[in-house]
């Protein structure tokens, strides 16, 4: 249907937050306000949808962990409970402090992080309380460096929706499942939107 072009004298747009649903489409609100409409509960945890209606820049949740070990593995040693990742060559593995307790995707050989700018992807099936990455083809990484799990370093970025395929789920279900254990932090700069952030593990978190 074609759209009518509005009048000068229109009253402005609002923007209508809705209800928390399943849907991600506009919908449109009952006249005069015909407005935009997206999850509030998405909203409010800082998440946009992938198909977004509006977007809030410097808005999105983000987690990080710290490398709390590093140790290298020789060719054919292998990682994690049932053993599913066998080393191909000398690798350099670095531990961090949070795993499918803290709400983490229990997944093998899948996902990773973000460390120093790139992608370090995850070996081995992960722990309670720890997962394993691929450090060797970032030689710059250290002890205690910061590893995101969800969020933005660098040009590299690991969305709630990437999240939300490694648990085969949806993106809600990754944001309220992260465990009370985890420290929670709201940052709000004196000229920036707010940025909720979730720090999800960090080497005093426990």
């Amino acid at each position: 249907m074609a759209s009518k072009k509005a009048s000068p004298n229109r009253r402005p747009k609002p923007l209508a937050v809705a209800a928390p649903s399943l849907f991600e489409e506009a919908k449109p609100a009952p006249a005069p306000y015909a407005a935009d409409m997206t999850p509030a509960g998405f909203v409010a945890q800082a998440a946009r949808p992938k198909r977004p209606i509006k977007v809030v820049p410097n808005v999105g949740p983000a987690g990080d962990a710290r490398i709390a070990a590093i140790q290298k593995l020789k060719p054919g040693e292998v990682v994690g409970y049932g053993m599913r990742y066998a080393a191909p060559s000398e690798r350099r593995i670095a531990i961090l402090p949070i795993g499918y307790g803290d709400g983490f995707p229990r997944v093998r050989n899948q996902g990773g992080a973000l460390i120093r700018g790139k992608r370090a992807p995850l070996i081995g099936g992960i722990a309670m309380d720890a997962l394993m990455v691929d450090i060797t083809d970032i030689p710059e990484a250290q002890l205690w460096d910061e590893a995101v799990i969800m969020g933005r370093q660098g040009n590299e970025e690991i969305t709630v929706h990437d999240m939300a395929k490694l648990k085969n789920s949806v993106s809600y279900d990754v944001l309220t499942n992260w465990r009370l254990r985890l420290r929670r932090k709201s940052v709000n700069g004196k000229s920036a939107p707010i940025k909720t952030e979730t720090v999800l593990a960090t080497d005093g978190h426990r």
